[in-house]
């Protein structure tokens, strides 16, 4: 639960996006070990899409590897 205000999700300006696999992780805090994952890594930005939240990013928010946000492509 994030506090209002807080969230991706329904501000335009980020486009929030959670990813999920159909199978192969329980739990979605283990997106990160999946090929997918990797997947986006590499190539997510080539699309406009960035990691909202990787591993002790600077607001202090958990990791949440699933959780993305669309800027727009590169040109």
């Amino acid at each position: 639960m994030t506090l209002p205000g807080w969230s991706e999700h329904g501000c335009p300006e980020k486009q929030a996006i959670d990813f999920a696999p159909v199978k192969g992780i329980e739990k979605l805090e283990d997106f990160y070990k999946i090929k997918e994952y990797k997947w986006l890594l590499k190539n997510a930005n080539k699309f406009g899409f960035y990691l909202s939240f990787p591993k002790n990013n600077k607001s202090g928010i958990m990791f949440e590897p699933w959780h993305w946000h669309f800027k727009g492509a590169e040109e």
